[in-house]
């Protein structure tokens, strides 16, 4: 496996769950989120976890994460992303363009004032997939399920939160099953501005350390942003993240920057058919 897959296959996955939530949407609410990521990386960690310089390689990567999640109903929140993605290093520069798709459905297990607690599940899809082409070793739909659970509360005023999620994310047959752990809070000092952080680790769990080779790898990241409610129905997201311990993937870290929107659009009334299901 060359060095370059091995980077290219730890950043994939740094925007997947980044919006994965104990709380569903309002009915008929959606948000609309447009991030955009940057990445350097001139270290990684080896399969020991010590992680080690290359002074002469130099990876890069810019990636563009489209999100869009809604309120489907009283239990549901339906949910779709994108993946497009430029990388390169020293040796060689790529695009590929859209590079992958995710759906997921949050489904609302129990909620009061200020607990909610939500299972969603979703699937990673390949673009070239969908164009009909066949899976390979570095292109595999990935199954995946979390769990969270969110507390809410009110201090000076502002409502701050707390959320911790499990999650198990299947990538059979090429590469290990995962197991995902996530811990964010958020706390407002004012009401138009949040201080979040994110933390989340994901850990292979079969064959690791017999194949470390196999692209299995593990990775502790930390994310820390602001985010500016400039109008009603707007904000800007501004921050930086950084992979502070792993087997086996990419060191160092980037910068990240979105848009978020929040609508209100109430759909047609009619029988869908996939109603029976999120009900």
């Amino acid at each position: 496996m060359s060095l370059r897959a091995l980077l290219t296959l730890g950043l994939v996955i740094l925007p997947y769950f980044a919006y994965s939530s104990a709380w569903v949407k309002p009915v008929s609410q959606g948000e609309f989120i447009n991030n955009y990521y940057t990445y350097s990386v001139d270290s990684y960690f080896d399969s020991n976890g010590n992680s080690v310089d290359l002074p002469q390689y130099k990876y890069t990567k810019q990636e563009y994460n489209p999100y869009l999640e809604y309120g489907w109903n009283e239990h549901t929140t339906l949910g779709l992303a994108l993946s497009i993605i430029k990388e390169g290093s020293n040796s060689i520069d790529e695009d590929r363009n859209i590079d992958s798709v995710k759906i997921f459905n949050r489904r609302k297990l129990y909620a009061d004032d200020n607990f909610s607690l939500s299972l969603q599940a979703g699937l990673n899809i390949p673009i070239e997939y969908i164009k009909g082409k066949a899976l390979t070793t570095t292109r595999i739909i990935e199954a995946d399920s979390m769990l969270n659970a969110g507390y809410s509360f009110e201090h000076y005023n502002n409502w701050h939160y707390v959320q911790l999620g499990i999650g198990y994310r299947v990538r059979s047959p090429y590469y290990s099953d995962m197991v995902i752990l996530d811990f964010d809070l958020g706390l407002r000092p004012q009401p138009d501005l949040q201080f979040l952080a994110e933390f989340t680790h994901y850990n292979s769990i079969n064959n690791f350390d017999k194949n470390p080779n196999v692209n299995n790898y593990d990775l502790s990241k930390l994310q820390m942003s602001i985010i500016y409610d400039f109008v009603p129905d707007y904000s800007v997201q501004a921050g930086f993240y950084r992979h502070i311990g792993g087997r086996y993937t990419g060191g160092d870290g980037g910068m990240m920057v979105a848009l978020w929107h929040r609508f209100n659009y109430e759909l047609p009334e009619m029988d869908w058919p996939w109603d029976e299901l999120t009900q």
